[in-house]
Parts: C-alpha cells; structure tokens; sequence
C-alpha cells in the first residue's frame, strides 16, 4: 500500500526505457506537501516537550520501542566495506567528503557473526548497506550466500546507487539469495544519462524472468522459489535531508539540539567493516569503540549498558547525553515501518 502511495505521489518518470519513482523534479503536489510539512514541523516542536512526547507515543502505539528490557533487533546492517562512489552532498561518505579509512570485513568475523543470529533463529532483515556502497565489495557474493545459507528464514536487502550495477553483479544477486534490490539513482537533472549497467541488467536478466514487456519502477517477481522486490527511484544529488546526527555536509543548522524520542536504537544494529558497532545508521564514524563484535556477542552488545542507557534516555525524550542524538533531527521513526495509515501520516509530516 505505501509503495503504491509513493508512486501515486511522488510520480514515476522514463530516462533510456527505464522507469523511476521521480524525487529529482518535484511535482506541485510534492511542494504544497513540503510547505505543509514545514509549517506542521514547526508548529510541533513549539509544543512543550513531555506534551509532544505524550502526542508521539499515541501516534507511534509500539510498546516496543518504549521498553528497555523488551526491544530486541529486527534489522542488521552491515557495512562491509567503508567506501563509497557517489558524490551526494547531504553524506560524509560522498567520495569529496569521506575521510574514513577504506577497510573491508574479515570475512571470518562476519561468519562469527551470522552463526550468532543463527542460534537465536533470526529472521528479520539483513542489510548489506549503511554509509557505502555494497557492489564496490569484492567477494560480495560469498558475503550473501553465507547469510542465505545460516539464516533461511531472514530477508537480504541491497541498498545501492546503481553506479555499479549491472547484468553480471545483478544476476549474482539474484543467484546468491537477495530479496529486495532497491537503486536510488542521485542525479543534477532529469537529462542526465543514467547508468549503462542498470538498462543491461534489465534487458537481459530481468526482462527474461517475467511475463512483461517492461520493467516498472517497483516490481515483484518470483526466482528460486522467493519473491524478490526490485524498486527504483531517482533523486537529487544535492538535496538536503536529515542532519545525520550532525555530520551532513550540507546541514546548516550546526548550533541547533534537539529532543524526542527515535526508534532506531529499539529496532536495528549496525557493524562496520572492522566489527564496531554504531547506535544507529547515522553513526557515521561508529565511535563507541567498545561496542565491537570482534570481543563480543552480537546480542550482548545489544543488551549492553550503552544501549540500555540511550534507549531509557530516548524513551524520556532526552537526546542531550548523547553528542550524536542531540545534533540529530531525524523525527524519530520511519514511516515504512509504522502500523496503522494515520502514524504514518504523522512521521511522514515530520520526516
């Protein structure tokens, strides 16, 4: 249903026979939506804070993510390697603002850490994706086989730009276990020539698989006996999103804190290459060098007293013991993953 919505909002649009949900040019529909959205924001934050905090908690109606004790991850992201080939202007990871060292998960590690969600049955979604680009990964299929492998029942999501994709990395995708493929393409303009390798992809490995005579912008489609969920969307390269806890390049509001309660820390773990563990997928630099899967148990780090202590201060509303959570203007959950139309109406105004 939100799929739908977001192609019926946001438009699609052709460039070389390929079919894209269009957030590069918005459409007048989208931009009276953004004046709502600003004026909404912004009348929501001049309410008093445990008000505001009382008006989320009825609208969000999770008691999960305002539990400690209760929560446990649903979602890992892994980002396998720290690089990425892109030039966006809203993330450090942007290949004219990355200043992280370029290292790759030992693959030993990742299995540590896999066989660890296989003995608690895992079977929410892993990522393979937070401030990178998973297809610049070299052995990226043996990454992939070896989670489809210990963990059946879990979903494999692909979050990648495109710029690498084509039909031989798509059809290995395809062949070791993914789920879900999902391509923002970032360009200047709708003029732009898009990537060589996703019309390929496509035409040659796609096409054949359905009974259709294209590909649309969000499609579903039986292989190997799974549904794989393939979604496209092209976007602005420049445009300005979140803070990101403060470290968007293009973020202007540097002095701004904030409060209020985030989800994130109630529903996903996310490891970079090395086996440190981040708060969120905002975390940019993982700076909580203690939290590391290379001396510990992926489930006690979750149940860690870093963790524990952020999520009781977040369940307050209280973002100010946290350098991250205070610099960060994210509202606070995703609207994918809310219950009922109405809360994702409401996050949705907010984001």
């Amino acid at each position: 249903m939100l799929n739908n919505l977001r192609n019926a909002f946001y438009g699609k649009i052709e460039i070389d026979n390929v079919f894209f949900i269009n957030k590069l040019k918005p459409s007048f529909a989208v931009k009276i939506m953004n004046y709502v959205k600003y004026i909404f924001k912004g009348s929501y934050y001049l309410i008093h804070a445990p008000t505001r905090l009382k008006i989320y908690k009825f609208f969000i109606n999770n008691t999960k993510l305002f539990d400690v004790k209760e929560t446990t991850f649903d979602t890992v992201y892994f980002e396998l390697r720290t690089r990425c080939n892109s030039q966006c202007s809203f993330c450090m990871a942007s290949i004219l603002t990355d200043n992280r060292n370029d290292v790759e998960m030992d693959m030993n590690l990742y299995k540590k850490i896999i066989d660890e969600l296989k003995e608690k049955d895992f079977s929410g979604t892993i990522g393979f994706y937070v401030n990178n680009e998973p297809l610049l990964v070299k052995n990226l299929e043996e990454f992939i086989c070896y989670a489809r492998y210990q963990l059946s029942n879990a979903k494999l999501r692909i979050l990648t730009n495109g710029i690498k994709l084509n039909e031989s990395n798509g059809r290995m995708l395809l062949n070791s276990g993914i789920d879900e493929i999902e391509v923002n393409v970032y360009q200047k303009s709708i003029d732009q020539k898009i990537p060589k390798g996703i019309i390929k992809f496509e035409k040659n490995v796609l096409l054949p698989l359905i009974n259709r005579k294209k590909i649309t912008s969000d499609l579903k489609f039986e292989y190997n006996n799974r549904l794989v969920h393939y979604h496209k969307v092209l976007r602005n390269i420049g445009e300005i999103l979140t803070s990101r806890g403060g470290s968007a390049p293009n973020w202007d509001d540097k002095n701004i804190t904030y409060d209020g309660h985030c989800a994130y820390p109630f529903w996903q773990i996310n490891i970079t290459a090395d086996g440190r563990v981040g708060q969120c997928c905002a975390d940019f630099y993982f700076d909580q060098s203690k939290l590391n899967c290379n001396k510990e148990n992926i489930y006690n780090i979750w149940q860690s007293e870093f963790f524990s202590d952020l999520r009781r201060n977040l369940i307050n509303g209280d973002r100010s013991k946290n350098n991250l959570c205070k610099k960060c203007d994210f509202a606070g959950e995703n609207p994918r993953r809310t219950k009922n139309l109405f809360s994702k109406i409401f996050i949705g105004l907010l984001s």
